[in-house]
């Protein structure tokens, strides 16, 4: 997960937590609930909450009605590929409808590093408004 979400004190597109009884990741933009998964996070499981929520953080902040997704993400996170961007969609029924998996709480806009505002303004858009929470950073 440190690789993934981590690759280096500069880049840093998310982050994980670990509770006593379960593991949130969170990407970094992104304004889905996130799902509380395993312990022990299958691979499986990982990567369908990591491409739901890149998704939507880079539709939500970088597309637009004449222009396509900009954050240039992998579509292939160990042997699993996301072939669309209406995955996240997919990803979702499957961790809430058919594994039924909870939600965590409701988490605030949040871009510690300006992962995102830097992104947008690099793309001419407008930046991107969080909400700075000092006790985690």
């Amino acid at each position: 997960m440190k690789k993934i979400l981590q690759l280096s004190k500069q880049y840093k597109i998310g982050d994980w937590y670990f509770y006593q009884n379960h593991t949130v990741i969170r990407i970094y933009g992104c304004e889905l609930s996130r799902f509380r998964l395993p312990r022990y996070v299958p691979m499986r499981l990982f990567a369908l909450e990591y491409f739901r929520q890149l998704i939507n953080a880079d539709l939500t902040h970088f597309c637009s009605p004449k222009k396509k997704a900009q954050q240039r993400i992998k579509n292939q996170l160990g042997p699993f590929i996301m072939h669309k961007t209406e995955a996240w969609e997919e990803a979702d029924k499957i961790l809430g409808e058919q594994l039924k998996l909870k939600k965590s709480f409701w988490w605030v806009p949040y871009d510690p590093n300006s992962f995102i505002s830097d992104r947008k303004v690099r793309n001419k858009l407008s930046v991107y408004i969080h909400h700075r929470i000092l006790e985690i950073e």
